[in-house]
């Protein structure tokens, strides 16, 4: 089965599984550049649904999210519905994941870092990894309950199935079990974060250190999955607490024949879908409440482990361009 059909097979479980189950939301790209005047691929219907239609002749397909974002929507509006999710989650003592997973050129990014102006480097449309940094250091700054806290950041990458740490020279790591049960990179850098800019500035490093490429979908495309791990350790009066959010910016999933790509972009990009595969198995297996959870099955998934399944949360952004001339196999399958 390719990478996209397995990915297609755990949005559809996750669509249906329990309480518990993973968040799953569309955001559609406005169209621009090459997409614009180009016919809409897909319809927004009551902001949780997506209404496609494959050809002009063909029947009408309806798809259902826990929430949609037309191509007007707002950063504010989609770090209310994930990013404030996630911080009360981290408050609690609850570890949470947000992926965002599309074709290159599709918006992940953008969602997940934002925009910025190129002369001054300022953000103009701030995503949300941005907006964790200052929220986290606001809430825990002002709630009176909590005597100290720590913010620190692991930022790695996954590239060619190889752990490399982005704060670390781009340094080989591997992962291993720790003391809780879960996974973890002990080798890796982890720098603690005086306040929400000196965050910023670690993670901007960092970012200039993934492994990118030219492809036909993207002058500059990620050619790794990225994982931000935001920790954070405090205490209080009841005693000590520590919460994990985990940020992954994966790579495009499109195939070889639509990106272009040859030689070595070929062959990252097998890789690219390869661990995509795994990691739609074990979201699979989180939605349809499976016994065994295959998280050894990728080094992706098992650094994932401990924001994933039990009491944490998945949030899943799916990103995509509303244009018949970027159709994403996804999409063009019989179901999401």
């Amino acid at each position: 089965m390719a990478a996209s059909s397995k990915w297609q097979g755990a949005m559809a479980a996750s669509a249906k599984g329990k309480a518990t189950r993973p968040r799953v939301y569309a955001r559609l790209r406005p169209m621009f550049g090459r997409d614009a005047g180009q016919p809409e691929l897909f319809t927004v219907v009551d902001g949780t649904s997506l209404d496609y239609r494959k050809e002009e002749t063909s029947d009408i397909s309806r798809f259902t999210f826990d929430k949609v974002f037309g191509m007007d929507s707002k950063q504010e509006e989609v770090f209310t519905t994930i990013g404030e999710v996630a911080l009360s989650s981290l408050r609690q003592g609850f570890n949470s994941t947000i992926l965002a997973y599309g074709q290159t050129g599709s918006g992940k990014t953008f969602s997940m870092e934002g925009a910025k102006d190129k002369d001054t480097g300022r953000y103009t449309q701030p995503g949300l990894i941005p907006r964790l940094f200052e929220q986290i250091f606001i809430k825990f700054r002002s709630d009176e309950t909590i005597k100290s806290f720590e913010m620190s950041l692991q930022f790695i990458e996954l590239y060619n199935e190889q752990l490399q740490d982005l704060l670390g020279k781009r340094k080989v790591v591997d992962v291993s079990m720790d003391p809780s049960g879960g996974y973890q990179c002990k080798d890796a850098v982890r720098h603690v974060c005086k306040d929400a800019l000196d965050a910023q500035r670690v993670y901007e490093q960092g970012c200039a250190m993934r492994a990118t490429a030219s492809t036909k979908m993207n002058e500059a495309s990620s050619r790794s999955h990225a994982l931000l791990q935001i920790s954070v350790n405090w205490t209080e009066q009841k005693g000590k607490s520590f919460g994990v959010v985990n940020l992954v910016d994966l790579a495009g999933s499109e195939g070889l024949k639509k990106s272009g790509a040859e030689g070595q972009n070929a062959k990252e990009g097998i890789k690219i879908n390869l661990s995509l595969c795994k990691l739609a198995l074990t979201v699979k297996c989180l939605a349809e409440g499976a016994t065994h959870i295959p998280y050894r099955e990728s080094k992706l998934t098992m650094m994932l482990a401990k924001g994933l399944g039990g009491s944490n949360m998945l949030h899943i952004i799916l990103a995509l361009s509303n244009s018949r001339e970027q159709v994403h196999p996804l999409i063009a399958s019989d179901g999401l």
